[in-house]
């Protein structure tokens, strides 16, 4: 019995390990892609200038 409750008791930290990295990953994710939305908003402003100035 105690083998059995450390094979749970090692899948739940392999889950929390797992979880802790997805969550990790999906800030990540978000801060690239706000750092994304900022070029892209930087780069639109860019053009609108070029038109002006053209």
């Amino acid at each position: 019995m105690a083998d059995y409750s450390d094979f749970i008791t090692g899948h739940k930290n392999q889950f929390l390990i797992y979880m802790a990295e997805y969550e990790r990953l999906r800030t990540h994710a978000f801060e690239v892609s706000q750092g994304l939305g900022y070029i892209a908003i930087i780069l639109k402003i860019n053009l609108i200038f070029a038109e002006i100035v053209q």
